[in-house]
C-alpha cells in the first residue's frame, strides 16, 4: 500500500492542473503515447518520466500527480510496445535511442522552456541512465530511485543468474496488460508460488517458458549469456553515463535493495569525478520504495529539482549523503564511508539475526 500519511506531510500543493494526450514519434517511424501534466499557470519546470507499467495508477499519482500540483509540467510517457505506445517491448534495449528521440520532441513544443528534468525508479531509473549516457544539453537534473545502469550487473553479477528476481520480473511484464483487468490481478496474486515452481526446474531457459508461455521472449537470451564480456550485454547497460555525464544526479535506494550494489558504485563513480551528487540510503527493499520509503523519497526528490531545476537557493540539501542506521535512525554525512556503517549481526537458533554471536552451549543444544 502506498504510503498516503507520509505523502500528507509534503510540502503542500501550490497549483491544479490539467493532463493532455501526447503522441510522441520516434525516428522509426513508431509513436509513444504519453500524458502531459500541465499546472495552472506558469509551470517550475519540466519532468520527464519513461515508464514500462502503463500511465495509470500508482505511476500517474507518484511521478505525475504529486509533481504537478506543485508546478512541474511531468510527461509521463510509457516506452515502444507497453501502454499503447508501438513497436516491439524488448527490455532497456532501445531506451537510449527513443529517449534521445522524445527529447528532440520536447524541443519543438511551444510550452517548452529550454530545461527539463528526469525522475522514476527501477526500470524509469535505467531509462535515465540510458539518456545520461550522452546527455542533452537541456536535461539539468536527475533522481534516480534504485535505477540499475548495468542490466548484467543485475542479473548474473553475484555470479549466478538472479532467477527469481528477473523471471518472476519477465512474468509481471508477460501479463500487465492482460484482459479483462481482473485476469491481470489473479496473475499478479498467483505469481509467487508459480515463478517459485519454475525456478526449481531445469533448465532454466526451458522452465521459464513453460510458465511464461509466447510472453517476455528475451527471458531465454539472458539466461544464456553469463559472461560479463559477451557483446550481448552492450545495448543493456551504459557505463558511459558514470563516466561522462555531468548532471546533477540524486540517488535513492535501500539497504535491501537488489540494486543497491549499483546505486553505491554510481554515487563513488559520479563523485569521484567531482559530479553534483548526492545519495540517501533507507531501510527499504525495492517494493517498499513506493510504500514505507515513499514520503522520504518524495520529499528528497522534490528539494533536488527545486535546487537543480528549479533554480531555488534556499532549498539546498544539507549533506551530501543520508543513510539509515539500525538502531541510531537517520544520519547525516559529508560523504559515502562504507567503513563507518559497517555493522557485524550474526545468525541465531532459529534463523534470527542479533548483533553478537550465539552462545555455544545454545547452538549445540539446537542441534542436539
Amino acid at each position: 500500500m502506498l504510503n498516503r500519511a507520509a505523502l500528507r506531510r509534503l510540502p503542500a500543493p501550490t497549483t491544479g492542473y490539467s493532463v493532455h494526450r501526447e503522441a510522441i514519434p520516434m525516428r522509426d517511424g513508431a509513436v509513444l503515447r504519453a500524458e502531459r501534466y500541465q499546472p495552472t499557470g506558469d509551470a517550475v519546470g519540466t519532468l520527464l518520466v519513461r515508464c514500462p507499467y502503463g500511465r495509470g495508477f500508482p505511476f500517474s499519482l507518484v511521478f505525475a500527480r504529486i509533481y504537478a500540483a506543485r508546478g512541474y509540467r511531468v510527461i509521463l510517457q510509457s516506452v515502444r510496445g507497453t501502454f499503447g505506445s508501438e513497436g516491439v517491448f524488448e527490455p532497456m534495449v532501445n531506451e537510449a535511442v527513443d529517449g534521445a528521440d522524445t527529447v528532440a520532441w520536447l524541443r519543438t513544443q511551444p510550452w517548452f522552456t529550454g530545461t527539463f528534468g528526469t525522475i522514476g525508479l527501477s526500470y524509469l531509473g535505467f531509462t535515465q541512465w540510458a539518456l545520461l549516457a550522452d546527455p542533452p544539453p537541456e536535461l539539468a537534473a536527475a533522481v534516480i530511485t534504485v535505477g540499475p545502469h548495468d542490466l548484467y550487473q543485475s542479473t548474473w553479477g553475484a555470479g549466478s543468474f538472479a532467477l527469481n528476481d528477473f523471471l518472476g520480473w519477465s512474468h509481471m511484464m508477460a501479463h500487465q496488460e492482460d484482459r479483462p483487468r481482473i485476469r491481470a490481478g489473479i496473475n499478479q496474486l498467483t505469481a509467487e508460488r508459480k515463478v517459485r515452481r519454475a525456478a526449481a526446474r531445469l533448465p532454466l531457459g526451458a522452465a521459464g517458458r513453460a510458465l511464461l508461455g509466447n510472453g517476455s521472449p528475451w527471458y531465454e537470451s539472458w539466461v544464456e549469456h553469463p559472461e560479463r564480456d559477451d557483446p550481448f550485454w552492450d545495448r543493456l547497460r551504459h557505463p558511459a553515463a558514470l563516466e561522462n555525464s555531468r548532471v546533477p544526479v540524486l540517488l535513492l535506494g535501500g539497504w535491501q535493495d537488489l540494486f543497491l550494489d549499483q546505486t553505491l558504485a554510481q554515487y563513488r563513480a559520479l563523485r569521484d569525478r567531482n559530479v553534483e551528487v548526492a545519495m540517501t540510503i533507507g531501510p527499504w527493499t525495492h517494493t517498499q520504495m513506493l510504500t514505507s520509503g515513499l514520503g522520504r523519497v518524495t520529499a528528497e526528490s522534490l528539494q533536488w529539482l527545486e535546487t537543480h531545476l528549479r533554480g531555488s537557493t534556499t532549498s539546498a540539501r544539507p549533506s551530501r549523503v543520508r543513510i539509515f542506521r539500525t538502531g541510531k535512525g537517520w544520519e547525516d554525512h559529508p560523504d559515502w564511508a562504507p567503513a563507518d556503517a559497517t555493522q557485524a549481526w550474526y545468525l541465531q537458533p532459529g534463523g534470527r539475526l542479533a548483533p553478537g554471536a550465539p552462545d555455544p552451549a545454545v547452538q549445540r543444544g539446537s542441534t542436539e
